[in-house]
C-alpha cells in the first residue's frame, strides 16, 4: 500500500461487453504502466490508458472502464481502478475520501453554504455592478420607453399641471442638466397619480415628476433639487443595478456570454421595484450627495433639497400606511435632511 493509503496493487477482474451483444467474459486487467493489459477467453488486447475513460468512483458503485473501440470492462476493484489511473482520479479520490468521512462531509456543506452566503452578499452584487456599466444606452432607453409604458398602465395618467407650467420647468431642467455629463440625454415627463407626491428616474434618463409633489415646489429650485437627486440615481446606475442583483441567471449570463443586451428582458421589474420598494440607504445617500454637488455647481443651496425633505417627510407621516410602497422612495428622515443643511452651510461659507 503507498504512503497515501492508496493500493499499490494494478491487477484487476471484471467483465467485458464487446458492445455489440449482451455476452460477458470475464477477463483480467493488469497495467504496464502505459497500457492497459487485457486477457481472457479468447481475448487479448494492449490499451494505452490514456485511450480509456474511466467513470467517477461514487461509493460501491461499479467502475465502468470505456474503451475505443466501443467495449466496455465492469469491475467493484475501485480501489485497483484507482491505481491503475492515479494521475487522473486525484481528484476523485479526494471527493470518495471526503465520502466516507461524515465531519469532511458536513464541513463540505458547510463550506458550500458559506460559499453561496458569500456569493449572493457580495459576488452577486459585485457582478450586478459591472453588468449594470457595460448595458448601451440604447439598451437603456428602450427598457425606459417600456418600463414607462407599463407605469402609465398601472399607476400614471395625463398630468393636469398647466401647460405653462410644465414647459417652464422643463426649460428650467434644461438648462441646469445642460452641463451635466451626458445631460442631453436627461429630460422630464409630468404625470397625475392621484395624491402621490413623487419622483423617479428611468433608465435612459427619463425623469418622471407626479403632478402631486410639483403643487409642493414652494420655488424652481426646490423642482431642481429633487431633479438632482434623480439625475444622481441614473448618474450611478442605481436602479439597474438593484434589479440586476435580484436576477442571477441574467447578471451571469450577460457578464460572462456578453449578451448584455439580454438584460432588456428585465424591463418588466423596472415598475414592479418602483412600485413596491425602494433604494438602499446607500444610494439614497450616494443620490442626495450627488444633489448637493450639483445644485452648488449651479448656484443653488442644498437648503432646497432639505426643504423638501420636510414636506414630504410631513406629508406621508399622516397617511404612512395608506400609500404604496413607491410613494415612499425618498424618506425625509432627519438624518438626510440634517446633510443637506450641512450642505447649506458649506455652500453658503464658500
Amino acid at each position: 500500500m503507498s504512503s497515501d493509503g492508496i493500493p499499490s496493487a494494478r491487477v484487476f477482474s471484471g467483465l467485458y461487453y464487446n458492445g455489440r451483444d449482451a455476452s460477458a467474459v470475464e477477463v483480467q486487467c493488469e497495467s504496464d504502466g502505459a497500457a492497459l493489459l487485457l486477457s481472457g477467453a479468447q481475448l487479448q488486447q494492449r490499451i494505452e490508458l490514456s485511450h480509456i475513460a474511466v467513470t467517477a468512483r461514487l461509493g460501491r458503485t461499479q467502475r465502468i472502464l470505456s474503451l475505443p473501440d466501443g467495449a466496455q470492462i465492469h469491475t467493484g476493484d475501485n480501489d485497483a481502478v484507482d491505481a491503475m489511473f492515479l494521475r487522473r482520479n486525484v481528484l476523485e479520490t479526494l471527493v470518495d475520501r471526503l465520502e466516507r468521512h461524515w465531519r469532511a462531509a458536513v464541513a463540505s456543506v458547510l463550506i458550500t453554504i458559506t460559499a453561496l452566503a458569500l456569493f449572493f452578499t457580495v459576488g452577486l452584487p459585485w457582478l450586478a455592478d459591472r453588468v449594470a456599466q457595460k448595458i448601451p444606452l440604447s439598451v437603456e432607453r428602450v427598457m425606459g420607453e417600456q418600463a414607462l409604458s407599463l407605469l402609465k398602465r398601472l399607476a400614471l395618467a395625463e398630468s393636469t399641471l398647466p401647460a405653462e407650467r410644465r414647459a417652464a420647468l422643463r426649460a428650467r431642467f434644461d438648462s441646469f442638466a445642460h452641463d451635466i455629463p451626458g445631460g442631453e440625454e436627461y429630460h422630464v415627463e409630468f404625470f397625475h397619480a392621484g395624491e402621490m407626491a413623487n419622483a423617479f428616474a428611468l433608465p435612459g434618463g427619463t425623469i418622471v415628476f407626479t403632478d402631486e409633489i410639483v403643487l409642493m415646489f414652494a420655488n424652481d429650485d426646490e423642482f431642481l433639487a429633487v431633479a438632482a437627486h434623480e439625475i444622481g440615481h441614473e448618474q450611478h446606475r442605481h436602479l439597474m443595478r438593484l434589479i440586476l442583483r435580484d436576477s442571477a441567471i441574467v447578471v451571469i449570463g450577460a457578464l460572462f456570454a456578453g449578451d448584455v443586451a439580454s438584460a432588456s428582458t428585465l424591463v418588466v421589474a423596472i415598475p414592479t421595484f418602483l412600485l413596491q420598494n425602494h433604494y438602499t440607504r446607500a444610494f439614497e445617500a450616494d443620490a442626495d450627495e450627488y444633489a448637493f454637488s450639483a445644485l452648488a455647481a449651479h448656484g443653488i443651496s442644498p437648503q432646497a433639497f432639505a426643504d423638501v425633505m420636510r414636506k414630504l417627510d410631513a406629508k406621508y407621516a399622516k397617511v404612512k400606511d395608506a400609500v404604496p410602497a413607491y410613494a415612499s422612495t425618498h424618506p425625509a428622515t432627519s438624518e438626510r435632511i440634517q446633510r443637506a443643511e450641512d450642505a447649506a452651510r458649506r455652500f453658503k461659507e464658500r
